[in-house]
């Protein structure tokens, strides 16, 4: 897998290079704090608006026509279900995006999780401390 290079403004992916810092694409966010709106990728030239829900979580993709491209549905505990405009399911995005759930951008891949702002890692109770009542 090529590694890229990534710009951010705080927690924000505002734009991706490849290895020889050749611009892959860039990103338009709106208001709200994790409300991206438009991926340009600049090895198709093509812009991709995003539709969301009331979480601001990506719902779909959309070509400049308007037409959807992909779609997305969460399950209860914020897992992305891909799919292409007609509802068959897809393993991986094939428009390579990587804004999800709450609008927010997978971290090198949907393996190593979302990228969270101001994360406290507060680790688990020991078995023992458990069982105490």
């Amino acid at each position: 897998m090529p590694r890229w290079n990534k710009a951010f403004e705080r927690h924000k992916l505002l734009a991706e290079y490849d290895g020889s810092n050749n611009d892959k694409r860039y990103f338009v966010y709106g208001n709200y704090i994790d409300e991206v709106l438009v991926m340009h990728r600049f090895s198709d030239s093509e812009d991709y608006f995003y539709g969301h829900d009331h979480l601001c979580s990506v719902v779909a993709m959309f070509d400049d026509a308007g037409a959807v491209q992909e779609r997305v549905e969460y399950d209860a505990y914020g897992t992305a279900h891909i799919m292409d405009a007609s509802y068959n399911s897809r393993t991986v995005s094939s428009y390579d995006n990587p804004h999800y759930f709450t609008g927010r951008h997978l971290r090198n891949g949907a393996s190593n999780g979302f990228v969270i702002r101001n994360c406290i890692t507060i680790p688990p109770p020991s078995p023992a401390a458990s069982n105490r009542l």
